[in-house]
């Protein structure tokens, strides 16, 4: 519960102050977001007691499922650290691709080249590959900028 509940309102969140208020440039004031956040938890919440109800799925094959995608964030977080020359544009690209071969591989596991892979593991190597190849075709950061979070 105390994973779900974090995530239901960390979901709410982002939808309502990264989506609405930073992306679309709504000006909402504190107490209609909060309105809104708890809205979108409580209907997030609702679709997924829903989804429980009637997939037909298990809770250990479900959380594999999710692994898939949380694993797209791990070659971001690997070239922010380590490869300087990793752009923003790659890093995108890179997860962009990762999410959807993942989710292709889901859906269609008939596709599959190897019997049995997680489809989470054709994501990943696609997600690297894309993102390395982006970064190269793009223009690198500012030297300056990048210098600043290696230092620090």
């Amino acid at each position: 519960m105390s994973t779900g509940d974090a995530i239901l309102h960390s979901a709410g969140s982002i939808a309502v102050r990264d989506g609405l208020v930073s992306g679309l440039g709504m000006s909402i004031d504190d107490g209609r977001q909060r309105f809104l956040i708890r809205a979108i938890v409580v209907g997030l919440g609702i679709a997924a007691f829903i989804l429980a109800l009637v997939m037909e799925q298990g809770l250990v094959d479900l959380l594999l499922m999710a692994y898939g995608g949380i694993v797209q964030i791990f070659p971001l977080v690997f070239a922010a650290f380590y490869w300087p020359r990793a752009t923003k544009a790659g890093a995108l690209a890179g997860l962009t691709t990762g999410i959807l071969v993942n989710t292709l591989f889901r859906l269609a596991p008939d596709l599959s080249p190897v019997a049995g892979m997680h489809e989470g593991v054709y994501g990943l190597t696609m997600n690297v590959i894309v993102l390395v190849v982006v970064s190269l075709l793009t223009a690198p950061d500012d030297r300056k900028r990048v210098e600043a979070y290696l230092e620090a």
